[in-house]
């Protein structure tokens, strides 16, 4: 009995050992959590895009601060100065001839019109004989910019012919100058010799001007603007300006200044070429600025045919902006552009010689006495 009771307790104990040991090894293993929380399940999934690296944002953790580019208000504006020149082998005259060329329209029916291949000549002369067109901006602003050596000249195209000016559609579509017009000319001669340059004004009246080829009247004239020419006022009816009464006056200027400027917004009409030639001697007042229609305009020169006063820069004593003249664009006649073009052959210092330097006013010493002071505003004055 005695060892029954015995081998029932060893039983007993063996039993609680080996369930002791089992409850650590015999525990499930732990599960991912697959259930998800109520925050968790409003969290919807976010797109990303993708970003270029500059609208990436600077980390909080950087230390380098973003670099920022530079726009056209804190760029710095870098002034190339113009080379030093010698005066006695340059001998620079900026107080010297200026001539402004009358063309109208390309024709055979001289003095006033210039057949294409005339036309050629003159250009070819101009580059090989050291004269640069310049705009008429720039001739009002006193702002030659033209190489050492050289002389400025202005070409003016009078009363918005067609064959001074076009548009035709290209291959692509695109508006482009008609062949044969003197625009086309200039663009295919500038492509030939860059360093010439290409400028000119086109004194319109108040028709349709450049009107037989593609394009509206705001096209041709943007088209102008755009490619760096020029505008300019004569009148409306090409009328004698020194007949009309100070309202008619006003009228015929008022007129064209308002069209080009709804054609071209902004921008600024500053010339005259007088009809004719003829000036309006009692309203010369009329002719800087007037009203018609509550539309005011101003001119800050006009331009006469043919020799009405000498032939000098804006920094000569004798300089008249509002009686200026110009030779007419022919070959033969007394006073024209050949006439002029062997004259400055013969006497080569009476014409504008640039010193290169737009900032400064080079003259001779025995020029200095007809240097206007009052015309030379910021610019500094070289005797040599």
């Amino acid at each position: 009995m005695k060892k029954a009771m015995i081998l029932l307790l060893s039983l007993m104990l063996t039993f609680v050992f080996v369930a002791c040991n089992s409850s650590d090894t015999d525990q499930p293993k732990p599960q991912p959590n697959n259930e998800i929380s109520e925050k968790e399940e409003n969290i919807q999934p976010v797109e990303v895009e993708e970003v270029t690296p500059e609208e990436t944002d600077q980390s909080e953790e950087s230390t380098e601060e973003p670099t920022e580019e530079p726009t056209e208000e804190t760029k710095e504006e870098v002034v190339l100065e113009p080379e030093p020149i010698n005066y006695e082998e340059v001998q620079p005259n900026e107080i010297g001839s200026i001539m402004v060329v009358m063309y109208h329209g390309i024709m055979d029916n001289p003095p006033y019109h210039r057949t294409a291949e005339d036309f050629k000549k003159d250009l070819s002369y101009m580059y090989e004989n050291g004269y640069r067109p310049i705009s008429i901006e720039d001739y009002i602003n006193n702002n030659i910019t033209v190489q050492a050596g050289l002389t400025p000249i202005v070409l003016a195209f009078d009363d918005g012919l067609s064959s001074s000016f076009s548009l035709t559609k290209g291959d692509d579509g695109t508006l482009v100058p008609k062949e044969g017009t003197a625009v086309y000319m200039m663009e295919e001669f500038y492509k030939e010799h860059p360093d010439f340059g290409k400028a000119a004004t086109f004194f319109i009246n108040g028709d349709d001007a450049f009107g037989e080829g593609d394009g509206t009247y705001r096209e041709r004239l943007q088209w102008l603007v755009d490619n760096d020419y020029s505008l300019g006022n004569h009148t409306a009816t090409h009328a004698h300006l020194n007949t009309l009464s100070a309202d008619e006056l006003q009228k015929e200027m008022a007129i064209v200044d308002e069209m080009i400027s709804n054609a071209v917004p902004g921008y600024e009409v500053r010339s005259l070429a007088y009809p004719f030639g003829e000036r309006p001697l009692n309203a010369i007042d009329l002719v800087e600025e007037g009203t018609y229609n509550d539309y005011t305009y101003t001119n800050e020169i006009a331009f006469r045919v043919g020799y009405s006063a000498p032939y000098v820069g804006p920094n000569h004593i004798n300089y008249q902006p509002f009686n200026h003249p110009r030779v007419t664009a022919s070959e033969g006649y007394d006073w024209d552009l050949w006439y002029a073009f062997n004259y400055y052959e013969q006497s080569p210092n009476q014409r504008y010689r640039s010193d290169g330097n737009p900032n400064t006013i080079a003259v001779p010493s025995n020029q200095e006495k007809n240097v206007n002071m009052d015309s030379l505003g910021e610019k500094e004055l070289i005797v040599y």
